[in-house]
Parts: structure tokens; sequence; C-alpha cells
């Protein structure tokens, strides 16, 4: 089961009214990808993932909770989501790979190439 929630902050706030932490900052939104709340919406404080900063914890939901066919249906989506991701950057990877082996292959065609030439050269100037 998965319990992580994104720290990325939102500034789409159309349908949310603005939230100050106990901090006294503009609270940020944040999304939920647990199992029990993927992609559902909240308020969090300001401070909350700062390297040295204290927090206040503010926490407040945006969205309404999910239905149970979405917690049971989401969270193998976002594995599913998860596992191509990684398939793509793993492809991405072995693509790079490939054209530079290319590359190579065509940097050695022609050097090989040039030391013929250079060969051929040398025989006719040196056994005529």
């Amino acid at each position: 089961m998965s319990s992580f929630s994104s720290s990325s902050a939102r500034t789409d706030t159309r349908n949310c009214e603005a939230k100050v932490c106990r901090c006294g900052l503009k609270a940020v939104i944040k999304t939920s990808w647990t199992d029990l709340n993927p992609g559902r919406r909240f308020y969090g404080c300001a401070l909350y993932g700062r390297q040295g900063q204290r927090q206040c914890g503010f926490f407040e939901w945006v969205d309404n909770e999910t239905c149970p066919r979405g917690k049971e249906i989401l969270p193998g989506l976002f594995k599913k989501l998860r596992i191509m991701e990684k398939e793509l950057k793993s492809n991405k990877a072995s693509k790079r790979a490939v054209i530079y082996l290319l590359l190579l292959s065509w940097v050695i065609i022609i050097l090989l190439g040039l030391i013929c030439l250079q060969l051929m050269a040398y025989r006719k100037n040196h056994l005529h």
C-alpha cells in the first residue's frame, strides 16, 4: 500500500478559497497520492518539506473524499503508470546507447577508410 503524497504546490485555486496556515503564510495546495486518497488535493503549511524550516502542521482537505470505486481502481492505475514511466525512461536510455554505438561505428568505419587510403598511397609511392 502506497503512503506518499506529493509535495508540489498548485497555484490553480479557481474553485478554492485562499487559506492561511498557523504560520501566517498562505497555505499551498498539494495532492495526496496515498491509496486511501489518490489524487485528492489538500491545503498544507507553506513550510512543509523545506529543509531546516519548522512547519505548523496545518492540513485541510480541498476535495471531497474519493469514492470507494475510485479508491479501488486508482492505486492500480497509478502503479501501472509508474511502471510505464520507468519503462519509457529505460527505452530512452537504450535508444541513446544505440545512437552512440551507431555514431561510434561510423567513426571507426571512416578511420578504417582513411587508414586504407594511407596504405594504398604508401604502397603506390614505395613499391614502384
